[in-house]
């Protein structure tokens, strides 16, 4: 008997997590909701914010349009420390509850890259 509770206890804490990281994600969606999209400037625009269940893991995922003369993949692979910054200094809450991704597509909605971050990236 309490191998089955272990068990159900070991089972239900991790899904609890999930479904609380879930909630909060889906709150920050639809706060965003009443401000995006949100023109930055001429060559990038902050198009929506979407929260997803991949691997056990809850993602709220911005998606970026841009001019991709000026973003291409590599820019975008070495903004990742400098986002990483700004994410741990003022999402940091949310990190602990759901990762961040930032993905980038053209206007035309080619995909150009992405970063993702995790609370574990912030020192």
């Amino acid at each position: 008997m309490k191998k089955l509770l272990l068990l159900l206890f070991l089972f239900l804490i991790p899904n609890l997590g999930f479904a609380d990281g879930y909630q909060s994600c889906k709150q920050l969606e639809k706060s965003e909701k009443r401000y995006l999209p949100d023109v930055v400037d001429r060559i990038l625009t902050i198009e929506s914010f979407n929260c997803s269940k991949k691997n056990n893991r809850v993602i709220g995922t911005y998606t970026h349009l841009v001019d991709p003369l000026i973003y291409d993949s590599q820019k975008i692979k070495n903004s990742f420390d400098k986002i990483l910054n700004t994410v741990c200094k003022y999402s940091k809450k949310n990190l602990r509850k759901f990762d961040l991704e930032y993905s980038y597509y053209s206007k035309q909605g080619d995909y150009i890259g992405s970063n993702s971050y995790r609370f574990s990236d912030c020192n």
